[in-house]
């Protein structure tokens, strides 16, 4: 079954004496589970201390995510700097990108090559995996 899916079902008993009549109908929701990473990271634009991305949402969701991760590093390093942000922060203030959620990574040293990463969590659920990486470079200041 897939998860934070909603199903109908009715059952219907047979035996050796014949059929029996279908119950009644019963539906229930699956509980949720951890989603897929997000997709399409993409640089929108570039500061000397900080970079805009935008991205797309798992799809399907598994269920209502609350909560992302994004994560960056200088390329080449593994030294991770996190954040956590709730979905609702996340909306783009261009109306042609509705579909994606925006976010400015901060703090960034100018003229670096940067990898940045996000995972998404579902409420009741767990993290998705990281997305794949986005490459992009801060200016120079």
């Amino acid at each position: 079954m897939i998860p934070y899916t909603q199903y109908r079902l009715r059952v219907l008993a047979e035996n050796s004496a014949g059929q029996g009549p279908w119950s009644e109908w019963v539906s229930f929701r699956t509980q949720p589970a951890a989603p897929p990473a997000p997709t399409d990271l993409t640089e929108e634009q570039s500061f000397p201390h900080a970079i805009e991305i935008s991205f797309l949402p798992p799809s399907p969701p598994h269920g209502v995510i609350n909560e992302y991760r994004i994560r960056h590093t200088p390329s080449g390093q593994m030294n991770y700097k996190e954040v956590r942000v709730l979905a609702n922060r996340l909306q783009c203030s261009d109306i042609s990108k509705r579909d994606r959620l925006c976010y400015r990574v901060v703090d960034l040293e100018p003229e670096q090559e940067y990898e940045i990463q996000a995972s998404a969590h579902t409420e009741g659920g767990a993290w998705s995996d990281w997305s794949e990486p986005l490459g992009a470079q801060t200016h120079e200041q």
